[in-house]
């Protein structure tokens, strides 16, 4: 069986369970670099050693004085410059990857010498959630395979992305052979408490409102955490910001829990309108409605009628 001209890049600290990953793709992938940033669980690094062909700790992404990691994409950084082989691709060391088989088609199916002046990134479906029942409820898509790594770059200290450098012709590409299925709900690996929003408050002090792709996800964290109010500041004005309308939708649904538990339906029902205004093709802008004025419509008054007729129009409107 011959393996796939790829180098799989990953980062790992304290994951003992990486093994289940990297046993599925040694068979399919030429080339694995392995970065540790900083494992001292006595097992992390004996398994990465076993199966990596590059293996390296690293740990300038780290905070010198407290030795937690500051910037996962210096690390992500670091594993793509080590990395050999004509392809580079990544994947979280709890990740489950599932349709490898397909992959040396899928780079069949471009000509390596038009690849040579039309450099392609790979988005593939990511299964990002699951409910209890284990059924995934997020599916989006992620760059995840490159033919050109020096065109690419990865951006921001945590929830890092990659990224095309200004100056590069790459073509993204969308395609569906392979998927990614994140695990982290089921690992039991110890995660550090609120360390998202730790590196994401040091990250904010520092450029401030200039990434407002971060200031979505410190709204998130800062939900997370309980801090409402700061929740709100952020998230609405990522809305503001960004010029990315799916995920501004998402920041508006999520404006719409806080208010809900806060018994505020008129404030969630401003952002549910924005919601299918951003996104009216999408069901849970219409949902939405439906939930908000089904609770106004349980407490009597002159237009509990109506909002229940309303309660009906948008659950419908859902369903199509």
């Amino acid at each position: 069986m011959s393996k796939a001209p790829v180098s799989l890049c990953m980062i790992v600290k304290n994951d003992p369970a990486i093994e289940e990953c990297l046993k599925y793709v040694r068979d399919w992938i030429e080339e694995i670099v392995i970065v540790d940033t900083g494992s001292n669980d006595g097992k992390t690094q004996d398994i990465a050693r076993k199966y990596a062909d590059k293996f390296e700790v690293f740990t300038a992404c780290n905070d010198p004085e407290t030795g937690l990691i500051d910037d996962f994409s210096m690390a992500r950084q670091r594993s793509f410059d080590l990395a050999t082989q004509p392809f580079a691709m990544w994947a979280d060391s709890d990740d489950l990857i599932t349709g490898l088989e397909n992959l040396q088609s899928v780079l069949n199916s471009y000509d390596p010498e038009w690849l040579k002046t039309n450099p392609v990134c790979l988005l593939f479906p990511y299964e990002y959630s699951y409910n209890e029942l284990g059924k995934c409820n997020c599916v989006h898509y992620r760059e995840r395979l490159t033919s050109k790594k020096d065109a690419m770059h990865w951006q921001n200290p945590v929830h890092e992305v990659f990224l095309p450098n200004d100056s590069a012709h790459l073509s993204l590409i969308t395609r569906e052979e392979i998927t990614w299925k994140h695990r982290r709900q089921f690992s039991p690996k110890q995660m550090e408490s609120g360390r998202n929003l730790r590196i994401l408050r040091k990250y904010f002090a520092k450029v401030g409102e200039t990434d407002a792709r971060q200031m979505y996800y410190l709204g998130l964290e800062c939900c997370n955490s309980g801090l409402i109010d700061e929740a709100i500041k952020h998230l609405s004005r990522y809305i503001e910001l960004s010029g990315w309308d799916d995920e501004r939708a998402m920041a508006a649904l999520k404006l719409i829990d806080i208010y809900m538990g806060m018994g505020q339906y008129d404030n969630a029902l401003i952002w549910a309108f924005k919601t299918v205004e951003l996104k009216h093709n999408w069901c849970e802008g219409y949902f939405a409605l439906a939930k908000i004025f089904y609770f106004k419509a349980s407490t009597p008054g002159p237009n509990e009628m109506l909002f229940w007729e309303k309660v009906s129009y948008f659950t419908k409107l859902g369903f199509t």
